[in-house]
């Protein structure tokens, strides 16, 4: 695993997540985001004011990434072969798709994501919807499409949020 993602907002790098050999985590604010005009912080616990925050607000901030069902979270550990309790190694496989607007991105993948550009919406037929709702019902923890199983999408991340808007 590697001991550092990337934090992306719009597609532009904003600091990184750095992971020491103890597991402890670190996040460094990229300099040319903190003197940007209209910058802000990626958390209040983290503000621009300091380049440099430590485990405890790192820590706190990658699990409110994460959804806050342990079926869900022990499903991602066994696929990715990480653990559950494991803020960091989990958004190593799963952070190009977090809630919210920011992304963390491994080193490796960054060019490709912030290449990417805006994402787009895959639209499901009646089938479609039909097909993740009886997957839902089958297994509560799989709301999230991983990424070798998707067959019409190009790898924006290592899943897909499922939205609905119903029509009449």
């Amino acid at each position: 695993m590697t001991p550092e993602l990337v934090a992306v907002l719009n597609a532009r790098a904003i600091g990184r997540v750095l992971r020491d050999s103890r597991g402890w985590l670190t996040f460094v604010y990229a300099e040319d985001w903190r003197e940007t005009r209209g910058a802000y912080p990626l958390s209040l616990s983290m503000p621009l004011a300091a380049s440099e925050h430590g485990h405890r607000p790192v820590e706190a901030f990658l699990w409110n990434l994460l959804p806050d069902n342990e079926a869900v979270l022990t499903r991602w550990a066994q696929r990715f072969h990480v653990s559950a309790r494991n803020p960091f190694a989990l958004l190593s496989h799963v952070g190009e798709d977090c809630a919210g607007a920011v992304q963390f991105v491994r080193p490796d993948r960054l060019d490709t994501v912030i290449g990417e550009g805006p994402s787009t919406v895959e639209w499901l037929d009646e089938r479609g919807v039909g097909e993740r709702l009886r997957a839902l019902r089958e297994d509560h923890a799989a709301w999230r499409i991983p990424r070798e199983e998707r067959t019409r999408s190009r790898g924006r991340g290592a899943g897909v949020a499922v939205g609905a808007i119903l029509t009449r």
